[in-house]
């Protein structure tokens, strides 16, 4: 769903009935031996009715294939609680502000 409204995303399962960490991060992604920084939601999707957790990650400037890559996923700032947005329309321009707010995060803080 992701690319369809511009921000393709790197989904990953979780394996915990209940993560702690539910919402939207500013994140360091460590492919190989490089990292990039992005923002992720983590959590049930609701705006596209979700039931499962699910890691979903936007790296930034980046457009490689990963599928079956293993990556790592490291927490910086947590941007929001994650809620459901009454149309797609509503979630894009919300995930223009979480990206903003994570590139400002990550220009204040030198990566």
């Amino acid at each position: 769903m992701g690319r369809t409204i511009g921000f393709p995303t790197a989904n990953i399962s979780i394996r915990r009935k209940l993560s702690p960490v539910l919402g939207v991060y500013s994140v360091l992604v460590k492919i190989d031996d490089t990292s990039y920084t992005g923002v992720c939601n983590i959590g049930k999707r609701p705006t596209i009715g979700g039931t499962k957790v699910l890691l979903e990650v936007f790296i930034f400037n980046f457009n490689q294939e990963i599928y079956g890559e293993y990556v790592t996923v490291i927490f910086k700032q947590k941007c929001r609680d994650e809620i459901k947005f009454n149309s797609f329309k509503e979630l894009k321009s919300q995930i223009k502000i979480d990206v903003e707010k994570s590139k400002d995060y990550f220009k204040s803080k030198n990566f």
